[in-house]
């Protein structure tokens, strides 16, 4: 892909239109690529090519799903539209438009689904009105209080780029946490304020057999996958314990943090995830659930930085995690009612599961009653 780029480079024109103004003279191309580009040291060089030698007009994420159908692939891509520099030493001015797009008008099991595009297409162009120049120089102080006029959806943002940062990652996850961290307030803390992470190790089994726990990404719940033979050995395993926040060092971008109960207590998971609990003197001010529920948080994760063609990256490490900023804590009292809400929710949840397990198993019994055999789902 980066060779590509330049093979791009040179098939475009410099100057393609005289009469525009500098940024916009060039030949134009929309691409897309492979997100490492955007965002792994690895591309870094790929990266100041393109600053080099393209105005970066628009960086548009797309969602890991968007291949799968087709392709089979849950490669994270974006798309860049990109505009030929007439001279490598000319800056770019105007700022860079980025959006996230999910839905794209199909699922990834190529039905009809929810689609994103047009509407990152109308911002795009709302985008581009304000754009107000001076003669041919870019009215920054104007385009910014019109940008800042605009009412924009929550997966917009502008980026103005920086000479001093070529190999800086370009990509959107990027720009929406270093966005997210500027708007916190200055005395803001982070998570290693409020908790700590404790590490646990089980008694070694003769036959590595233990019992897993895992986290439901979707709803934030520990939970059990039961009894599984590992290769780990003890000094790779984690024990859970009633009060931790439990958090996947893979996954946690995608929300996979949840609150241990007592149904958990004992299990074990792999040196992938973390345990963690309220340091001793935040005790009575921290709502362990609530830290656990913050975690989960879009902005959160939007702080959690991925790399390369996936959505699921690791958590570079402990103190990594642990610097991960967080706003100011509401009173104990709040954090409690809303901690209190959540596990309402998750109790409804097991309830209505059980109740439709219930349901299945009587209708079930009708077969029984004619004298069917009972069949095997899982065939």
């Amino acid at each position: 892909m980066a060779l590509f780029l330049a093979v791009i480079k040179d098939y475009l024109r410099p100057v393609a239109d005289e009469s525009k103004v500098e940024e916009w003279r060039g030949g134009r191309v929309g691409i897309i690529v492979d997100e490492a580009i955007l965002n792994t040291p690895e591309y870094a060089a790929t990266r100041r090519f393109i600053r080099e030698h393209f105005f970066i007009k628009a960086v548009v994420s797309i969602g890991r799903d968007a291949f799968w159908y087709q392709a089979r692939t849950t490669a994270k891509t974006s798309f860049l539209y990109l505009v030929r520099k007439p001279d490598a030493s000319v800056s770019q001015a105007e700022p860079v438009f980025y959006s996230h797009v999910e839905g794209i008008g199909f699922t990834r099991t190529g039905k009809p689904g929810e689609n994103e595009i047009p509407d990152a297409l109308t911002a795009y162009r709302q985008f581009e009105k304000a754009l107000s120049y001076k003669g041919h120089h870019l009215d920054e102080g104007k385009v910014r209080a019109e940008i800042e006029e605009v009412e924009w959806p929550a997966s917009i943002r502008f980026r103005w780029l920086s000479d001093d940062e070529a190999g800086e990652r370009l990509d959107y996850a990027f720009v929406a946490a270093e966005q997210t961290k500027a708007a916190l307030p200055p005395d803001h803390r982070s998570l290693g304020h409020y908790a700590q992470i404790v590490v646990r190790h089980p008694e070694e089994d003769q036959v590595r057999f233990y019992r897993f726990g895992t986290i439901d990404r979707n709803t934030g719940e520990v939970g059990s996958r039961g009894f599984t033979d590992t290769k780990y050995p003890p000094s790779d395993l984690r024990v859970i314990r009633e009060g931790d926040i439990v958090v996947s060092g893979i996954d946690l971008v995608n929300g996979a943090a949840g609150y241990a109960d007592a149904s958990v207590d004992g299990l074990v998971v792999s040196k992938e995830f973390y345990t963690l609990v309220v340091r001793d003197d935040m005790r009575g001010e921290v709502d362990a659930r609530f830290l656990a529920i913050l975690l989960r948080t879009p902005s959160a994760r939007s702080l959690t930085l991925p790399t390369g063609t996936s959505n699921r990256t690791r958590v570079e490490g402990e103190d990594a995690l642990l610097a991960l900023p967080l706003p100011n804590l509401p009173p104990i009292a709040e954090q409690t009612a809303l901690a209190d809400r959540v596990h309402a929710a998750y109790e409804s949840r097991r309830r209505a599961s059980e109740t439709l397990d219930s349901a299945l198993g009587d209708a079930d019994m009708q077969w029984r009653a004619e004298g069917v055999l009972r069949v095997d789902s899982s065939l």
